[in-house]
């Protein structure tokens, strides 16, 4: 490999920290998509993909505006800086996050439905923002602190990558698997916005909820997401029985749900979920090791047949944050989030006590998407950071099959989905009179838009 040094400007930075923010790429994948995006020679190193990302408030702090330079030319619809300005200001008076994404959103919906800009004359990408925020002086802040990295290439944690290898040995990919659960403060706002002015984050609401996911190395096995609330029956389970629906056992959006006094895992909880998990693996004939971190509801008394629990030594935990999908699953309720809020800001509904204040049913929809949402891919790339199974060569992502046509609805469903249609905030003069006119495969916080203006490319 060439030791020759790359220089990136600070546009090829943004554009980095911009791909990074969608939660589909690992650092290994970003350099990779650098070498294509920008031209290089060969992929930008791990640690200089590190750098850029710890290095994210002083890179988008550079952006600041130019007067009378070329730099600056003006723009050929100069009318779209001010509606990125207008609605950027309107989310920061709502104390609303905002990311690139949803101002990209927002601003194709209103060039095509305000200013009948044909399609293909704006180009509507990372660049073509990053030239708006020096016009108009906008920046991406953080309103909450973060986390330092850890590093996994020191001689105490290589050696206990040597001895979970040895346990590993006799197991395929696609039968090694990780465990691990994460706090979800689902009220709370995203940590970063767009603004043009410093400004503090929202109150942080302590309301939570416990998740926990489960994956295979390989990415060809994704479980449905575990919840531990803390009540057994929320009002809400009722008044939303609905949505709630969606959640259950067999369906698309599944949620196991159990629930503690403090909305914590227990072993009771650990106890029930493995047995019921050994039990499903059994019937399929496979043998399973599962990592584990060292915690005590992880011990349990009961006798396993087909799981073998692997635990990591006590202060190895961030081997589990590594190898696990949660990073992801919570980049991608985040930005679920930001969704919800340009939908009522579009739908002109926008209360800013409500926007983050979700019903318990509607965060297990939106958090069974969000897990949905990860990829094969980036499970095995998680799994390929730890180096945990580097010594299993040809270790390769198994081939996915998904339906090759939509799955038809039950005339029940079909009936009790017509019988909601009118009452949707989205349905402008009751247009949609049949759940035949929805687009069905899209997102939950997508449909407000789809089903009204279907010019919209929520796909951005």
């Amino acid at each position: 490999m060439s030791n020759k040094r790359v220089r990136l400007n600070t546009n090829q930075k943004i554009e980095i920290l911009d791909k990074n923010d969608t939660g589909q790429f690992s650092q290994p994948e970003l350099g990779e998509w650098a070498k294509k995006q920008f031209g290089l020679d060969e992929p930008l190193a791990q640690q200089t993909i590190s750098n850029i990302l710890n290095n994210a408030d002083s890179i988008y702090s550079t952006i600041s505006v130019i007067k009378n330079t070329k730099s600056l030319k003006k723009p050929r619809y100069p009318q779209l800086d001010e509606e990125v300005k207008k609605f950027v200001d309107d989310m920061v008076e709502l104390k609303l996050q905002v990311n690139r994404e949803s101002i990209i959103r927002y601003i194709k919906y209103i060039s095509q439905t305000k200013y009948k800009i044909p399609e293909g004359e704006v180009s509507f990408s990372a660049g073509w923002l990053t030239k708006v925020f020096k016009r108009t002086g906008l920046k991406s802040r953080l309103t909450h602190g973060e986390n330092a990295s850890v590093d996994v290439s020191s001689d105490g944690i290589q050696n206990q990558l040597r001895k979970i290898e040895e346990l590993l040995e006799s197991y395929d990919p696609a039968n090694i698997m990780n465990f691990d659960e994460t706090g979800l403060y689902y009220q709370q706002p995203p940590r970063r916005t767009i603004s043009s002015e410093p400004l503090g984050g929202l109150k942080k609401s302590k309301t939570r909820l416990t998740v926990g996911l489960l994956c295979n190395s390989d990415g060809s096995y994704k479980g449905h997401p575990i919840v531990i609330g803390k009540y057994k029956s929320p009002k809400c389970f009722k008044t939303n029985a609905r949505l709630l629906a969606l959640t259950a056992v067999g369906r698309k959006y599944e949620v196991e749900y159990h629930y503690s006094t403090n909305s914590w895992m227990t072993e009771k909880i650990f106890t029930s979920y493995i047995l019921k998990v050994d039990r499903a693996f059994g019937r399929q004939g496979r043998k399973i090791a599962l990592l584990l971190d060292n915690a005590s509801v992880h011990k349990i008394r009961a006798t396993l047949d087909n799981i073998k629990l692997i635990f990591l030594p006590a202060g190895n935990r961030f081997l589990i944050r590594n190898i696990s999908i949660i990073a992801n699953f919570k980049a991608h309720f985040r930005s679920l989030q930001y969704g919800r809020a340009l939908n009522l800001y579009i739908s002109m509904n926008i209360n800013n006590h409500d926007v983050y204040n979700m019903d318990q049913v509607q965060v297990m929809f939106f958090l069974a998407n969000a897990c949905l949402k990860v990829k094969p891919e980036t499970i095995k790339n998680c799994w390929s950071h730890t180096n945990i199974l580097a010594f299993k060569e040809g270790l390769s992502c198994s081939e996915v099959s998904y339906p090759s046509m939509p799955l038809p609805l039950d005339s029940d469903v079909t009936s009790e989905l017509d019988s909601m249609l009118p009452t949707l905030p989205g349905n402008y003069n009751q247009e949609i009179t049949s759940v035949d006119q929805l687009d069905l495969e899209a997102d939950e916080h997508e449909m407000l838009i789809n089903s009204t203006h279907p010019s919209i490319d929520s796909d951005v």
